[in-house]
């Protein structure tokens, strides 16, 4: 039931442009969601249920895998990218085609979802294993400002989340 993580085709032919903004090793440098192969996206995004009038927040959004899907229908889309290089390559990859979306090089664990000025979020993640619960945490603290949201988890956290208390 869970997405296997690997270097992708896709990846391997993004590390070409990737290159030209210091990402040398995309196995290393690309979060999670460059390891998700094109069925696997397809799977993601159909179960997202993306709709013309949602306004769709994503996290940590890597090489952009899910991004291009998820511009081509969202109302609007805000991308949010710590890592300074792969935010250089996402503005590269999808301003030309995507001029309207949002894209901020800033840590979502210090983001006030109050400063977005949307009160029904739709956020789309594909979380690496170490800040997974810090984001989950997050996102409770401020649901306020979310309708719905869609998590794609490592099988490891996505075990312990379904674990059976005290275990």
């Amino acid at each position: 039931p869970y997405p296997k993580y690997r270097i992708t085709e896709y990846a391997k032919e993004e590390g070409y442009l990737a290159k030209d903004y210091g990402i040398d090793d995309v196995s290393k440098s690309i979060y999670l969601p460059s390891k998700i192969d094109i069925k696997d996206r397809d799977k993601i995004i159909n179960l997202c249920d993306l709709k013309e009038s949602d306004i769709v927040l994503e996290i940590g959004p890597g090489m952009g895998i899910l991004s291009e899907e998820i511009a081509k229908v969202a109302h609007k889309f805000i991308l949010v990218e710590k890592d300074n290089k792969l935010f250089e390559f996402l503005q590269h990859k999808l301003l030309k085609n995507y001029p309207d979306i949002i894209i901020k090089n800033e840590d979502i664990l210090l983001l006030r979802l109050d400063k977005l000025n949307e009160t029904s979020l739709k956020i789309i993640a594909t979380l690496p294993y170490n800040i997974s619960s810090q984001i989950v945490f997050k996102i409770i603290e401020e649901r306020e400002f979310i309708k719905e949201c869609f998590l794609v988890f490592q099988k490891e956290v996505a075990d312990r989340l379904q674990a059976v208390p005290n275990t």
